[in-house]
């Protein structure tokens, strides 16, 4: 904590010009839309989904509303329906939907293709409509000169530097593709100017406080600390970037990843991050926190805890010393791992690659070895078979070499426990087959309701509402030939129907995809004791 004040107290020196000091207030986030030209009126619009700002209700709370001012648009904060109802002013209804805009003077439909040109050709524009504040009388306020000369102030850097901060590239990735069709193609593009030039004060204050930290620390220490510092900045910049959204309904920020995906957000909120009390502050005894908690929980264990940065494929364990294995593996085609982390792995570069040189060998994430299954790995190499089945044959491979090796270090006696939350066949077809592929038999199954409804990770995806516990040993080589499929057929129902039939009388709230899967888990034990299995 005290290194990280170190380095706030420094970037609050040098930065606080860039944020514009109000009587007796915080500035807690500014909310911007990114703008474009209508091409019939030339007015600048700004976009937006709607226009809440607290949004108490469907016809409740505090919002901005638009007008026409000249070529631009202004913005006052409404409450409604103190001071306007919801049939006299809608803030749900925004300035754009499905990329197709409407300009609010003219009322032409602006349609993707045109907002998406504009994107590419110049970049889309900011407005700021509102600021979030707290000390004040009010929680928002409309955005005013100062404020605007501020974020220009920001702007002013005579840094050679700084052009490479962040200045990788962005690979055209299964996440990633559509991020180019509005303007975003290099990994410092997620940011607005302001939110960059703040990030890249942070990361030259963390550069000056380095030699001080190793000359007051033993070098493992040092290196610790560091890497703390480091984890800081990346919890910071999920909710300070060109993706971090506004939760309306608690008014604070939401981090970038409240879904496993890139979406583009046509308005974002820009976090203060040198705000006493909050930004920075917030981000770094949240990080604090975090390793007060593992520091605690590790002192519960006598003997030492490694952790390991290798291939699951390629583990350092003698053959048949392990007792147990608890793997929770990659699922199929539903998050793009790599391609999500090189959000983080960007900033933690320029933090740690001279820390961990041997973590930071490639400008990105290495995606070739990732057993997902990601159709972006065969662009342009398909050949006559799809993308799609070249991704599901390349998990598949990638499963069975993993679970190959955790076979072979697996204890006879051992058990081998995987987690699994995906309701798409084919993901548990391929998984499953890798499973059995690599000499494990299934031997119980366990529902365990580990998801929230609410997730944005689990809605509208295939994951089911529990995870999936599938405990597995190794499969006695005994049997040898084959058992016909009808012969198993009988059983394999009886206890698919057994095992549904438990689940739905025991009271716990399971659905009915839970079900299902917890089923399958019973005859997979049945299908893996007879394997193999044909038709």
């Amino acid at each position: 904590l005290a290194w990280g004040e170190r380095i706030n107290t420094r970037v609050r020196e040098r930065c606080e010009d860039f944020f514009a000091p109000q009587r007796g207030e915080r500035a807690l986030a500014h909310l911007w839309a990114h703008t474009i030209e209508c091409p019939d009126c030339g007015l600048t619009v700004p976009l937006s989904p709607n226009w809440w700002l607290d949004r108490e209700s469907a016809s409740e709370g505090i919002a901005v509303r638009p007008a026409v001012d000249g070529d631009g648009i202004s913005f006052s904060i409404v409450r409604l329906p103190e001071d306007v109802t919801k049939d006299e002013y809608d803030p749900n209804e925004g300035s754009i939907s499905y990329a197709n805009a409407t300009c609010p003077r003219c009322q032409v439909t602006i349609e993707s293709e045109e907002t998406q040109r504009q994107a590419q050709d110049g970049g889309l524009g900011y407005q700021l409509y509102a600021v979030s504040t707290r000390g004040g009388d009010a929680n928002f306020r409309e955005p005013n000169a100062e404020d605007l000369e501020a974020y220009r102030r920001s702007q002013q850097i005579d840094d050679p530097e700084f052009s490479e901060f962040m200045n990788v590239q962005m690979p055209a990735g299964k996440e990633t593709r559509r991020l180019p069709e509005h303007g975003i193609t290099n990994w410092r593009d997620m940011y607005s100017p302001r939110q960059l030039r703040i990030h890249y004060e942070y990361w030259r204050a963390f550069e000056a406080v380095k030699p001080e930290i190793y000359a007051e620390h033993p070098e493992e220490e040092a290196a610790l600390i560091c890497t703390y510092l480091a984890m800081t900045a990346d919890k910071a910049i999920s909710y300070n970037s060109r993706q971090t959204l506004w939760h309306t309904g608690r008014s604070v920020l939401k981090g970038v990843f409240d879904r496993h995906d890139f979406a583009f957000a046509w308005s974002f909120a820009e976090s203060n991050l040198i705000a006493q009390g909050l930004g920075y502050e917030w981000t770094l005894e949240n990080v604090a926190k975090s390793a007060r908690e593992t520091y605690e929980l590790t002192e519960a264990y006598s003997s030492d805890i490694d952790v390991m940065n290798n291939s699951a494929a390629s583990l350092s364990f003698e053959a048949k010393s392990v007792d147990a294995i608890v793997l929770d593996p990659p699922y199929y085609d539903n998050v793009m791992y790599a391609e999500l982390s090189d959000y983080f792995y960007v900033l933690l570069r320029h933090y740690l690659d001279d820390i961990y040189p041997e973590f930071f060998t490639t400008e990105l994430t290495p995606k070739a070895d990732e057993a997902v299954a990601n159709p972006a790995k065969f662009e342009g190499i398909a050949g006559s078979k799809s993308k799609q089945a070249l991704a599901n044959d390349d998990y598949e491979r990638k499963m069975t070499d993993i679970f190959e090796e955790m076979y072979r270090v697996l204890d006879d006696d051992g058990i081998f426990t995987l987690m699994f939350t995906h309701k798409r066949t084919e993901a548990w077809d391929t998984l499953t087959t890798a499973l059995i592929e690599a000499g494990f038999i299934v031997t119980a199954t366990h529902p365990v309701n580990t998801e929230s409804g609410y997730s944005l990770h689990q809605k509208d995806k295939n994951a089911a509402k529990s995870t999936i516990l599938l405990a597995s040993e190794k499969r006695p080589q005994t049997q040898t030939r084959p058992t016909l499929w009808s012969d198993i057929r009988t059983e394999t129902r009886q206890v698919a129907r057994a095992k549904a039939a438990a689940l739905d009388a025991s009271g716990d709230d399971y659905t009915r995809v839970d079900i299902i899967l917890a089923s399958f888990g019973d005859t997979l034990e049945v299908f893996t004791r007879n394997y193999p299995v044909v038709d």
